[in-house]
């Protein structure tokens, strides 16, 4: 289902920045510099397969940013961050056995600070982190070497800690669940728990994202009340000095664990993820700024995690669409104006509700995308997604950007 898909989102070819030193730099990037962002939907024309499409998103997002324009904002600074993707868990040996991995992490992150990025964002996935995992004690000192470099530069850490996807289309390490019971999991996750606060020290420790993804990933069955007890259980057993500590779920979820977090807890902030705009039942966008007000009703500091204009039409919601095919459309050039703007109506709802730290997941696109009348007529998602990779490493090593990137750029300036 495509509620379970969005939770981790890391199609393998989604991190090839792996081969970020040995990939050949003799193709140009996508986009050379342009810091003029923006909205010119006119920059690249929208091809007739996806017109539709991108109307019908643009004027989701004009109605959601005049909604906000309408309502007085709580004001403050709004930290923008971003998904370290060469480093993400879903890589597994990969990110001990590749020697480009480390490097290939710390410069993304010095390019992601060059775009005026506050804090960045890492997923530590379970159970690559757990004490008895394959190779666990090399998992943990390649974090604490790359938190340590994070720190370096300045930047808020924000770490996260859902499991890993099983499918080959989201990672080529073979998870098997299927002994796994839900008090395991909780138990071991609780222990990654106090482990990442004690060991890592981040700014932000996301313990619980999208509980209900998290049960369709690994095929357990729990209820908001067992999550919550987990979560109080996790923030007794944790040394959280200096660490705020917060879950929450995605905006295409009901307000019914976000809730549970925020009045039955003594959690930090609450976590939103924000990807899909509506259905056609439901405003998701709508849901996000519902979820902040019930966190901030209890008291409870804000964080968008995660983020990325999801290009499903409501239509699509309801049909359940695969993953890889809509994501597959986010390589096209002719998206960077409507990127840029869903990155607007983030910033600007952190600072209508007092968000501060959003982190937006495929922080690739601010490097380069490919042009739709270049990618092959039947190229597949894979072939998209190798062929995107390749140009955004380019751009990485040459440190260019994509409009995406320069509109990133001027909205860290403009919203800090």
């Amino acid at each position: 289902m495509w509620r379970c898909s969005l939770s981790r989102r890391l199609l393998v070819s989604g991190v090839a920045v792996i081969a970020v030193f040995a990939l050949s730099l003799a193709a140009e990037p996508a986009f050379q510099r342009n810091r003029g962002g923006g909205r010119d939907r006119g920059e690249r024309e929208v091809p007739r397969k996806f017109r539709k499409l991108y109307d019908e998103l643009a004027g989701l997002l004009d109605r959601f940013t005049a909604s906000l324009a309408d309502r007085r904002g709580r004001g403050g600074s709004v930290v923008l961050g971003g998904e370290v993707l060469p480093a993400n868990g879903h890589r597994g040996p990969g990110l001990l056995d590749d020697k480009t991995a480390f490097p290939g992490s710390v410069m993304y992150i010095d390019r992601l600070k060059d775009l005026g990025a506050g804090g960045v964002s890492l997923s530590l996935s379970y159970p690559l982190m757990t004490d008895n995992y394959p190779r666990s004690a090399e998992y943990w000192s390649f974090y604490k070497r790359l938190t340590d470099e994070v720190r370096k530069r300045g930047l808020k850490l924000h770490v996260k800690t859902g499991p890993m996807f099983t499918e080959k289309e989201f990672t080529d390490v073979k998870t098997d669940y299927s002994k796994l019971d839900a008090p395991t999991y909780f138990r071991e996750k609780m222990r990654m728990n106090q482990r990442i606060s004690e060991e890592l020290r981040p700014d932000y420790l996301s313990i619980g994202n999208e509980p209900s993804s998290e049960m369709q990933i690994m095929k357990l069955k729990f209820t908001a009340n067992d999550y919550t007890r987990y979560i109080s259980d996790s923030l007794r057993s944790m040394n959280r000095r200096g660490v705020l500590v917060g879950a929450g779920t995605g905006n295409w979820d009901s307000t019914e664990y976000v809730t549970k977090f925020a009045r039955e807890t003594d959690l930090d902030y609450i976590d939103i993820h924000v990807y899909p705009l509506a259905s056609r039942r439901d405003n998701y966008l709508q849901r996000a700024v519902e979820m902040a007000q019930i966190a901030r009703s209890a008291r409870k500091r804000l964080v968008i995690g995660e983020t990325w204009l999801y290009k499903a039409s409501p239509s699509e919601l309801n049909a359940n669409p695969t993953a890889a095919s809509v994501f597959a459309r986010d390589v096209y050039s002719f998206w960077a104006p409507l990127d840029s703007e869903f990155l607007e109506a983030m910033a600007r709802l952190g600072r209508a509700e007092g968000i501060e730290y959003i982190s937006p997941f495929w922080t690739k696109y601010f490097f380069a995308y490919i042009d739709f009348g270049k990618a092959g007529l039947f190229a597949g998602p894979k072939q998209l997604t190798a062929q995107v990779d390749k140009a955004m490493v380019a751009a990485l090593m040459a440190g260019k950007y994509s409009p995406t990137g320069e509109a990133y750029r001027r909205l860290a300036r403009e919203y800090r």
